[in-house]
């Protein structure tokens, strides 16, 4: 991937949600995931997973929908409080530091089908446009673009 595409991925890679409506995550994590992508890119990481903003906006969207295992839950509370830095503190009785081995894998496996599921959508709108004779900078940028999708029910 070059370098035009790799930065215009960073502004214009989708929001993956469970399935609730994009309104309901605020403007503030979205600018925050926007941000995380660019210091992910700045920081030159290989972006095979996805940021804990993004976490955070799935699992948000996620508990919103259904109640969250003990572990879900944690894994929540654990990248709320890294997201949420910066915006103020969360409750002292909510705020997770450390995941369990078992969690930590969990939050791995998540963050990684996260990241798929934005590699999926960017290879087909690329295919989309190969076979319109286009490129990435022919079309508009549609930042915090939405994609609704199902972690919890594959």
């Amino acid at each position: 991937m070059d370098f035009a595409e790799e930065m215009a991925r960073v502004f214009t890679d989708p929001i993956v949600l469970f399935h609730q409506d994009g309104d309901l995550i605020p403007q503030w994590l979205k600018e925050k995931i926007t941000i995380d992508r660019c210091c992910r890119y700045l920081k030159n990481d290989k972006n095979i997973s996805a940021t804990d903003s993004e976490v955070c906006a799935y699992l948000m969207t996620a508990s919103f929908a259904m109640p969250l295992d003990h572990d879900y839950a944690q894994i929540y509370l654990y990248v709320a409080n890294k997201t949420y830095k910066g915006r103020g503190e969360l409750p002292s009785d909510i705020i997770v530091n450390y995941l369990t081995s078992d969690q930590e894998r969990y939050l791995d496996r998540l963050s990684h089908w996260i990241r798929e599921q934005q590699d999926k959508h960017f290879k087909s709108k690329k295919r989309k446009l190969r076979k319109q004779n286009k490129t990435l900078n022919d079309i508009p940028k549609q930042a915090g673009q939405l994609v609704l999708t199902n972690f919890f029910w594959r």
